[in-house]
């Protein structure tokens, strides 16, 4: 079941809804500015991944931005953005080194 509209997991901390705050996830997060945490998540959107990174403008705010850093495998990075692309859609940009 594809419940990415409705919120994110992360790994084995569970399911959170868009609009946790950060301090829900992290509640031993020191200072009020920019928080950005990196977690453990072994799997995410159906990739084998090795880690999350939550980001929020201050610790009492939502999560603005979730990376998740893929685990190489045998598939061809091609084959992992065409993965990618029919599970959240067309990117506006892309970037070739």
């Amino acid at each position: 079941m594809d419940d990415t509209a409705k919120g994110f997991f992360l790994g084995d901390a569970g399911f959170f809804p868009w609009g946790t705050r950060f301090d829900a996830i992290v509640p031993d997060i020191e200072g009020t500015g920019y928080s950005s945490r990196t977690l453990r998540c072994a799997e995410a959107l159906g990739f084998t991944t090795l880690s999350a990174e939550i980001v929020a403008s201050r610790p009492d705010r939502p999560i603005l931005n979730i990376t998740f850093q893929l685990a190489a495998g045998a598939t061809a990075p091609k084959d992992v953005l065409a993965r990618l692309v029919v599970r959240l859609g067309a990117p506006h940009t892309v970037e070739r080194d």
